[in-house]
C-alpha cells in the first residue's frame, strides 16, 4: 500500500465537505495518472508534498523534479512558484475546466527552457497515450472497474453492474463503491468501519471484506448471503488453507506463488473473453447499395468463435480458422500495442486444390497485439470495445469490418479487410485541393458511416484524414476505431468525458473539459 501522508490525508478528507472550494488534480507521472482533489488555496509546499505521496518521491530543496501544467491551449508550464501555483488554479476556475493536468518528471532539465531527459511533447495530446488512472480519496486508492452482477456498492447497497465503469474498486483494501456514492465514504483506508459513517453500520475484517450478511467474496465482490458470518469465514478460511494462500484477484494459488503476476488467471480470462463465442454481427439495411460483402471463404460468412479462440462456421464442418492459414507478406503499420501485417488467406484444406490455386489472392489486413504489454482492465477494455466496432460494422460498405478473429497463447489476431486505395491524406498531400464533387461524395459517405455507428451507441472520436480509406471503386471506408466508446443510446442524448482525439479535430466541448455525445463526430467532419 503507498504511503499518504497526512496533509494529502486531510486534503482528500476535505473533499467530502460540499463547503469547502477543491480543486480537482490530474497528475501524470510514469504512465500512471492519479485524480486528487485538493483546496483551491493550498500552498507550494503542501503541494509538492502531495506530489512526492503519490509519485515516490524526495522533497529536496531546490527539487530535483520537474512540475508542469497545462494551459487551455495545451502548452506545458513549468511550475516552480507560488505565484505559478495561484495562476494554475486561477485559469482553471476562470476557465471551469474539468479537471487542472499537472505533469511530474523525475529530473529537472540541463537548461532552462530545455525538455526535461525522457520528455516527449506529444504526451500532451491528451489522446496520444493510455494513462492508467487512479482516483486518490481519503487515502484511498480508487480505480473505476466494470463489476459483475453480483458487486454491491459498500454505502448503499445497490448493484454496481451495468454498462461501463460504474464505480470504483480500492486496490488496497479492495472496497467497492459507486461513483455517485464515493464523497459519502469516511472510512480510511485499512480502518474498521465501526463508529465512522452514518452510511456504512457494517464492520470489516483486516482484509476489507464485510461481516455482516452481505459479505465479500474473495474476489472482492459483494453478494448476499444467508449463512452467518462466523460460518462464511470459517469456511473461506478452510478453503484458503487447503488450497493455499488468496491473491489480491481472489484466485487461490499454491502457497508461495508470486502475488503480483501480470499475467495472473484472471487477467488471462479477460483477454480469452475478447475472443469468446459468438456470431460476426452484419450492418442490416444497406445491402441496396451495391456495395459487395466481405470475402467469406465459406460462402455463408456466418462464422462464430469457439472456445479456444479460433473462428468457426457454423453450416460447414471445414477447419478452423488459424495463423496457419494465412502467408504473412509484410508489415504495413506498426502502434504502441501493436503491428498490422499485410496477410494472404489461404486455408489449409484447399491449399492443394487446384481451383483455389487459380484464384486471385484475398488479402487481409491482420492486427497482432501482444498479451504480455496488455496487464490492466482499461487496456482489455479497449482491446474489447475495438473488436466490437469491428463486428458492428461487418459488411457495412463504409466501415473496416472484421473478418475473423483467433489467439495463440501470446497474442490476439484481428483479420480485417484490406483497403487498397491509401487514405485521404495521401491523396490531400498530392492534389493539394480535392475536387467540390469529390469533397461531397466523401462527405455522403462519411456521413453514413458515422450515422451508422451512433445508431449502435458507438462514438468514433478520431475522425481525421489518416482513418479515411479509399476502396478499388472510389469509395471510402473508415478505419482504426482504437478511440470508440460503445454503449451510449443515441436517443437519449447519454454523454462522456474522456479527454482524446487528434487535437486539430477536438470539437470545443472537449476543449474545455465537459461532457460530450456524438456531437463531436460532427464537428471533426466539418474541419
Amino acid at each position: 500500500m503507498s504511503t499518504i501522508t497526512s496533509s494529502s490525508l486531510l486534503m482528500a478528507n476535505e473533499y467530502n465537505n460540499d463547503n469547502i472550494t477543491t480543486v480537482k488534480f490530474l497528475i501524470h507521472y510514469q504512465q500512471q495518472a492519479t485524480v486528487i482533489y485538493l483546496p483551491h488555496n493550498l500552498t507550494l509546499e503542501t503541494f509538492y508534498n502531495n506530489l512526492c505521496s503519490i509519485c515516490h518521491l524526495t522533497l529536496t530543496d531546490p527539487p530535483t523534479f520537474t512540475v508542469k501544467w497545462l494551459d487551455e491551449s495545451l502548452d506545458a508550464i513549468t511550475m516552480s512558484s507560488q505565484r505559478e501555483l495561484n495562476t494554475a488554479i486561477r485559469l482553471y476556475r476562470k476557465h471551469g475546466d474539468k479537471e487542472l493536468h499537472i505533469h511530474v518528471f523525475p529530473s529537472r532539465p540541463e537548461q532552462p527552457g530545455l525538455l526535461c531527459p525522457g520528455e516527449d511533447p506529444l504526451i500532451y495530446r491528451r489522446g496520444a497515450r493510455r494513462w492508467k488512472k487512479l482516483y486518490l480519496i481519503n487515502g484511498h486508492r480508487y480505480q473505476a472497474k466494470r463489476f459483475s452482477t453480483t458487486a454491491a456498492c459498500t454505502v448503499c447497497n445497490d448493484r454496481l453492474w451495468g454498462l461501463g465503469r460504474q464505480g470504483y474498486k480500492c486496490l488496497d483494501c479492495r472496497v467497492l463503491v459507486h461513483k455517485r456514492c464515493v464523497k459519502h465514504l469516511r472510512i480510511v483506508c485499512g480502518t474498521t468501519s465501526a463508529g465512522s459513517s452514518p452510511y456504512h453500520p457494517k464492520t470489516m475484517d483486516s482484509n476489507g471484506r464485510h461481516t455482516s450478511t452481505s459479505s465479500i467474496t474473495t474476489n472482492g465482490q459483494q453478494f448476499l448471503s444467508n449463512k452467518k458470518p462466523n460460518e462464511t469465514q470459517q469456511q473461506q478460511q478452510q478453503q484458503q488453507q487447503q488450497n493455499g494462500t488468496t491473491d489480491k484477484i481472489g484466485r487461490h494459488r499454491p502457497a508461495g506463488a508470486s502475488v503480483m503476476n501480470a499475467r495472473d488467471p484472471m487477467t488471462k480470462q479477460k483477454m480469452s473473453s475478447i475472443c469468446e463465442p459468438g456470431p460476426l454481427k452484419r450492418a442490416q439495411g444497406l445491402t441496396d447499395l451495391g456495395r459487395s460483402p466481405i470475402d467469406d471463404p465459406t460462402g455463408t460468412n456466418s462464422h462464430y468463435i469457439d472456445a479456444s479462440g479460433d473462428i468457426q462456421n457454423s453450416s460447414s464442418s471445414s477447419p478452423s480458422i488459424s495463423l496457419q492459414d494465412f502467408e504473412l507478406l509484410k508489415v504495413i503499420g506498426r502502434g504502441s500495442y501493436a503491428k498490422v501485417f499485410l496477410a494472404e488467406y489461404r486455408p489449409r484444406h484447399l491449399r492443394n486444390n487446384l481451383n483455389n490455386q487459380q484464384q486471385p489472392p484475398r488479402l487481409y489486413a491482420m492486427k497482432v497485439i501482444k498479451k504480455s504489454i496488455v496487464n490492466d482492465d482499461e487496456d482489455i477494455d479497449w482491446i474489447q470495445c475495438e473488436k466490437n466496432v469491428f463486428e458492428k460494422a461487418t459488411n457495412h460498405p463504409f466501415l473496416v469490418g472484421l473478418h475473423s478473429c483467433f489467439q495463440t497463447p501470446s497474442r490476439l489476431f484481428f483479420v480485417i479487410e484490406f483497403v487498397t486505395g491509401g487514405d485521404l491524406m495521401y491523396h490531400m498531400q498530392r492534389q493539394r485541393k480535392l475536387p467540390e464533387s469529390n469533397a461531397r461524395f466523401y462527405a455522403a459517405e462519411i456521413t453514413i458511416a458515422l450515422h451508422f455507428l451512433h445508431e449502435h451507441g458507438v462514438i468514433y472520436r478520431d475522425l481525421k484524414l489518416d482513418n479515411v480509406l479509399l476502396d478499388a471503386d472510389g469509395h471510402i471506408k473508415l478505419t482504426d476505431y482504437g478511440m470508440c466508446k460503445e454503449g451510449l443510446d443515441f436517443k437519449r442524448d447519454e454523454r462522456t468525458s474522456t479527454f482524446c482525439g487528434t487535437p486539430n479535430y477536438l470539437a470545443p466541448e472537449m476543449l474545455r473539459n465537459h461532457d460530450y455525445n456524438f456531437s463531436v463526430d460532427w464537428w471533426a467532419l466539418g474541419k
